[in-house]
């Protein structure tokens, strides 16, 4: 009987033994599952997001291209200002004999 109580009690042992071991084979499956899943929705969403950061960079760059050409635009915008202040003024003390004259008159 005791050899029989032993046999009994090994093979309950191993039953719990196999159970754990088919029960952590069963997590290992599902979160083996899951990970592919999550794989597959995240391999085009990085592809995606590469792609728009390679935008964003061709962007930054066409960016500073224009600064550079607005830069140069505002440059040659002060120059000509400057130079349409001495026609202006020149203009204004062309006028000035005619105004007097002008005035004298009473016009």
């Amino acid at each position: 009987m005791n050899g029989l109580i032993l046999l009994i009690i090994g093979l309950a042992g191993l039953a719990l033994i196999l159970a754990a071991f088919a029960y952590l084979a069963l997590k290992a499956w599902r979160l083996f599952k899951r990970g592919l899943r999550i794989s597959r929705g995240a391999a085009p969403a990085a592809a995606q997001l590469a792609g728009r950061a390679e935008q964003a960079a061709a962007a930054a760059q066409r960016l500073a291209a224009n600064g550079e050409q607005i830069t140069a635009n505002l440059e040659h915008l002060q120059v000509t200002v400057k130079r349409l202040q001495v026609v202006s003024q020149a203009w204004a003390d062309a006028l000035n004999p005619y105004r007097a004259v002008r005035d004298y008159l009473g016009r």
